[in-house]
């Protein structure tokens, strides 16, 4: 990237002997403040519109419930299979440490 010229308080900075990074074109101040919070608000807005949508309108709450529902089907087929794998390679690590311990029985104090 191309090197942006430096302000007069870096130049100051540099004749002082403070190390000042260069700066380069693609540098950005963060947001405005006003800015942060618009997004923000329309964040809540959306959310807020799509409960009371759900709520309200049949064919939104319908189509909530499907995408939910497919969308906990995959979670479940996903971590289904991520959990037996953890367990296929938690088995083949622990099994060349020692052997499993068979469970103790202890009955219940009446």
């Amino acid at each position: 990237m191309k090197a942006r010229p430096l302000t007069p308080s870096e130049t100051l900075g540099v004749e002082a002997g403070i190390y000042v990074p260069p700066r380069v074109l693609g540098d950005a101040p963060p947001p405005l403040r006003s800015l942060r919070l618009a997004a923000v608000v329309v964040i809540a807005g959306s959310i807020g519109a799509t409960v009371v949508a759900v709520n309200v309108v049949p064919a939104a709450a319908h189509t909530w419930h499907v995408v939910s529902h497919q969308t906990d089907r995959a979670l479940a087929r996903v971590l289904g299979k991520a959990e037996v794998q953890t367990a296929e390679l938690l088995s083949d690590l622990t099994a060349d440490f020692a052997p499993v311990a068979e469970p103790t029985f202890i009955p219940p104090l009446h």
